[in-house]
C-alpha cells in the first residue's frame, strides 16, 4: 500500500524526489555530524550505515563518501519527498 502511495507521487510530481546521496556535501556532513554527536535521523539505516561507519575508523567526509558509493550500486536508493 505504501509502494503505490509513494508510485504515485513519483507520477505526479517527479521533481519533487531527490537522491540523499545527491544532497550538497555541506548538508550530508551536517546529518553526519549531528549522529556522531547522538541525534539520530528519521532513518534507521542512515544511522546504522554512519554508526558503523564510525566505528571502523571513518572520518565524517570517509563516511560521506562511503555512504555515496553504496547509494550509487543499491538497487533501492534512499530518496527524499519534497
Amino acid at each position: 500500500m505504501l509502494q503505490d502511495r509513494l508510485g504515485k507521487l513519483s507520477q505526479v510530481n517527479p521533481q519533487k524526489q531527490r537522491l540523499v546521496a545527491d544532497l550538497p556535501p555541506a548538508v550530508q556532513l551536517n546529518a553526519i555530524s549531528q549522529i556522531l554527536a547522538g541525534q539520530n535521523t528519521t532513518n534507521p539505516q542512515i544511522n546504522t550505515f554512519v554508526k558503523q561507519s564510525a566505528a571502523q575508523g571513518m572520518t565524517p567526509e570517509q563516511i560521506r563518501l562511503a555512504f555515496i558509493e553504496e547509494q550509487r550500486k543499491s538497487s533501492n536508493p534512499l530518496i527524499i519527498l519534497g
